[in-house]
């Protein structure tokens, strides 16, 4: 099935009109895709799911709302009713009635005086089923519907009704699981360096070590994405045209490790042990996965 898909993308890929979700599919780049699948795959009547639709979009009340599903709330008096409030462009604050889904019509959702219906025991998982609704669709049409178009613009909505959600992320989003013998196998080296090179022995020492997260920033900031397209590391997009994973040698043993993204490069000196490319290395991950400069 992904291969229609792929068919349909690259004959598209010729238009000279493309936003940038549409871009992303056609060309293969990897990009953030929760919340294109959220414009794509969803209406007025979709369900929301807790906690983790919410997560994605704010951990912090999903953290809060989480304690409120948790604890006993009816001796409380935490004056919480069904309401969000929301801070306009003019800096006046509103407070949006959230009202329960079998009490007024959608349609007049808004319209219901927030303090009518109060937070309690027996209505918060609702009261979190419609603070949810409201933050995830309903406040956000315009903007799902801007997004819907552009993506539409490139790829027609009839090819989408063929995938499910989660084939569509995949080809957005990409993968998370970097496999460390693939990685390798899809390697080049220049520049003096070759596999048997004892810092690209040390190199991958190092990365068989690290934990996923720190492969992730490390997979960051050589080519500027955490993720995999969906061929994975041969499939890789640089600057223009494909471009596979390549460390070269460069720069003196005293400085970091320093990355050209836009050519999935990694320049790593000729560091003298493994302790030293350790230490040099995980630095230079650890707080240089994101930023940009010039080197």
């Amino acid at each position: 099935m992904f291969v229609h898909l792929f068919v349909v993308i690259t004959v598209l890929s010729s238009c000279t009109n493309l936003l940038i979700n549409g871009r992303a599919c056609t060309d293969g780049f990897v990009h953030p895709c929760r919340f294109v699948l959220r414009a794509l795959f969803s209406n007025e009547e979709s369900e929301c799911h807790f906690p983790e639709d919410m997560n994605d979009f704010d951990e912090r009340m999903t953290g809060s709302l989480q304690w409120l599903l948790d604890h006993s709330i009816d001796d409380l008096d935490l004056e919480m009713t069904f309401s969000h409030e929301v801070t306009c462009t003019n800096g006046e604050t509103l407070q949006i009635g959230l009202s329960p889904s079998n009490h007024v019509p959608s349609h007049h959702l808004h319209e219901i005086v927030a303090e009518e219906i109060e937070v309690s025991d027996a209505n918060k998982m609702e009261f979190v089923q419609r603070k949810m609704q409201f933050l995830l669709i309903e406040s956000i049409q315009d903007e799902v519907e801007a997004v819907r178009h552009g993506f539409h613009s490139v790829v027609p909505e009839e090819y989408l009704a063929l995938f499910f959600p989660h084939e569509i992320a995949l080809i957005l989003g990409g993968r998370d699981d970097l496999n460390i013998q693939e990685w390798i196998d899809n390697t080049h080296y220049s520049s003096g360096y070759s596999s048997s090179s004892p810092p690209i022995r040390w190199f991958w020492l190092v990365v068989n070590e690290m934990a996923l997260e720190e492969r992730s920033m490390l997979l960051q900031f050589c080519t500027g994405s955490s993720r995999l397209p969906l061929g994975g590391f041969s499939a890789l997009k640089g600057l223009g045209d494909s471009k596979q994973f390549t460390i070269a040698k460069g720069g003196d043993v005293d400085t970091l490790p320093t990355a050209s993204t836009c050519f999935n490069l990694l320049k790593l000196p000729p560091y003298k042990s493994l302790g030293q490319l350790r230490n040099k290395l995980l630095v230079a991950v650890r707080f240089g996965s994101t930023g940009f400069t010039f080197s």
